[in-house]
């Protein structure tokens, strides 16, 4: 997994830490961004990740206005996105992401979602 580059973004200092603490000890590069603006002015500046992580309830740009933005930009549309909730949400809230992680998630199963995006992110 050591090809595989994920972004994770949280505005949760502790969580996104956590995080980026647990997928960087199984081997993958991990960058981090505390909302979804200061996650896409990291990939205008040059980041290209494989798989980006994000919560979906941020201040400044949620994970909502992440994915939209994601989406409308070529280059970048085909990034998996896996986002985290509390919230209860239906597939018609979210269009074309990887994968909706319900908190509270196990480690196994936010390591089970982002191996199978990276297996993705390879195989195109």
């Amino acid at each position: 997994m050591k090809d595989c580059k994920l972004l994770v973004v949280h505005d949760d200092d502790d969580l996104r830490g956590a995080l980026v603490e647990l997928l960087t000890s199984e081997g993958f590069p991990v960058e981090d961004a505390n909302n979804g603006h200061a996650a896409l002015e990291k990939m205008k500046a040059g980041y290209k990740p494989d798989v980006i992580l994000s919560d979906l309830l941020m201040p400044v740009m949620d994970g909502f206005e992440l994915n939209r933005q994601l989406k409308r930009h070529e280059t970048w549309s085909s990034i998996p996105l896996i986002v985290s909730t509390g919230l209860d949400l239906g597939a018609d809230h979210l269009t074309d992401i990887e994968a909706i992680l319900q908190l509270p998630f196990d480690t196994e199963t936010l390591l089970a979602r982002v191996k199978s995006a990276c297996g993705k992110t390879a195989a195109s």
